[in-house]
């Protein structure tokens, strides 16, 4: 504390011209500008991760729904013998594969916002530290 009291002090006593002038300022400035721009890029960061996040969140939300719709659909099938299957098992059972595979990619989906989630925080961290 009191080494940035004289610091202050003794550049309160330069002249105002001298002071802009000088080499020590010039680095001063610069890491005003290099911390100021690390902030700006912080604040990016954030709002790309609360994108994500929002993002992820929704995707849970499909997921749940169609995990539930392909629960009913699988117990539907199941209620069914095998006997006595009609057209409209057949277009069920088409629509549960389908439901499936919009339910893999989905996941793959989620996963890969996961990763980018992880990814902004750490250089969130890292850009912090």
């Amino acid at each position: 504390m009191k080494v940035l009291s004289m610091c202050f002090s003794i550049l309160q006593s330069i002249p105002r011209k001298k002071i802009f002038q000088s080499p020590f300022m010039k680095v001063v400035n610069e890491a005003e500008m290099m911390s100021l721009n690390q902030q700006k890029r912080i604040e990016e960061l954030e709002a790309q991760l609360g994108e994500a996040e929002d993002i992820v969140r929704d995707l849970r939300a499909e997921l749940r729904e169609v995990q539930d719709e392909l629960e009913k659909l699988t117990k539907n099938s199941m209620q069914c013998s095998s006997e006595q299957k009609s057209g409209h098992d057949v277009a069920a059972s088409e629509e549960m594969s389908n439901v499936k595979t919009i339910s893999d990619f989905r996941y793959k989906r989620v996963v890969s916002f996961l990763r980018a989630t992880y990814f902004l925080w750490s250089r969130v961290l890292s850009l912090a530290s």
